[in-house]
């Protein structure tokens, strides 16, 4: 075992359009599907709760959350699919090298309006 983060719960309006989109954007940066609203890494789990009755709120906690990409193909791969899909791209594809050296990542929205990030990271250490 080694520290890190177990799980998180991640609370959606609408699992019919969240669904297909975390499915589909986990297939791209290699998570494996646990059950149908969960989802692994190998090494942290997101499972999602439809929450129907919630408002989105700003406030305090997470401005974002950034999933690892294996390479600069995935992070594209996932820019591509992005755009086939309309789903809103706030920066990106392009190179952040002030965080460190060959960072590579594109920040979008998902259906909820919250910021997600695919990067690929070859030099951070974690």
């Amino acid at each position: 075992m080694r520290p890190g983060i177990n799980h998180v719960e991640w609370w959606v309006k609408d699992w019919a359009i969240s669904g297909p989109f975390y499915t589909e954007l986990f297939a791209l940066l290699s998570w494996k599907a646990l059950a149908e609203r969960a989802f692994s890494s190998g090494q942290s789990e997101i499972y999602f709760r439809e929450m129907p009755h919630l408002e989105r709120q700003d406030g305090l906690g997470p401005r974002h959350f950034c999933f690892q990409a294996v390479s600069r193909e995935t992070v594209d791969r996932v820019h591509d699919w992005l755009v086939k899909n309309k789903v809103t791209v706030l920066r990106g594809p392009l190179e952040q090298s002030h965080y460190s050296p060959g960072y590579y990542t594109v920040d979008f929205l998902d259906p909820d309006g919250y910021i997600l990030e695919a990067a690929y990271t070859p030099h951070m250490k974690l």
